[in-house]
């Protein structure tokens, strides 16, 4: 008797690393925040475009609570613009492609992640723009607050998160795991879309 042995099927959270690796890579790429073109226009712009983005999601997740929302990046992203003397007057984006809770978790899949790359990029921001100093001391975080939003518990909230997520997943039909795929592709082209807005972001 011959047994045909079948593969498990990708997580979620294999499908959303797949379906959005690209987007991720563009994003990565379009966003001129390496060691060598950081300026403060340019960080400004970021933080602008940024909140655009973050502010309208951070509504919409909190009312499917799927992300654990105890510091919010709004907040922090519009205390950074004020130590920067700048404006927080910024246009929201549009998030209507988020409705439902498996689309929830997609968008918050992007967000979430979002908190990891930032804080290699707060390394970069803060020795770039002096925002913190350059001694043995207590770094001041003035202007990084986005950035390093988490701080030391980034790590233990994404892995919070992942724990959703894998909750998530193993009730969810392959509709639900459809339609997370694709809010969280359309999460980084709204992020692309706001920070292209703002100047923080440009196809090269």
């Amino acid at each position: 008797m011959t047994e045909t042995s079948q593969a498990a099927a990708p997580s979620l959270l294999e499908r959303l690393r797949v379906q959005t690796h690209a987007s991720h890579t563009r994003l990565d790429r379009g966003v001129r925040l390496a060691p060598h073109e950081i300026t403060v226009d340019r960080y400004a712009a970021f933080l602008r475009g940024s909140l655009a983005i973050v502010a309208p999601l951070e509504d919409v997740l909190a009312s499917h609570e799927v992300l654990e929302l105890a510091r919010a990046r709004s907040a922090a992203l519009r205390e950074d613009l004020a130590t920067l003397d700048l404006a927080d007057d910024v246009a929201r984006s549009e998030v209507s492609f988020v409705n439902d809770r498996a689309e929830a978790i997609g968008a918050a899949y992007v967000m979430e992640g979002s908190a990891l790359g930032g804080q290699v990029l707060a390394r970069h921001v803060a020795t770039a723009l002096r925002l913190e100093p350059t001694q043995k001391e207590e770094p001041t975080q003035e202007g990084l607050g986005y950035l390093r939003v988490h701080g030391e518990t980034t790590g233990a909230r994404w892995r919070s998160f992942l724990a959703r997520l894998a909750a998530f997943d193993a009730g969810a039909s392959e509709s639900d795991r459809e339609r997370a795929c694709v809010a969280a592709s359309r999460t980084f082209a709204a992020y692309e879309d706001a920070l292209g807005r703002a100047g923080a972001w440009s196809e090269r």
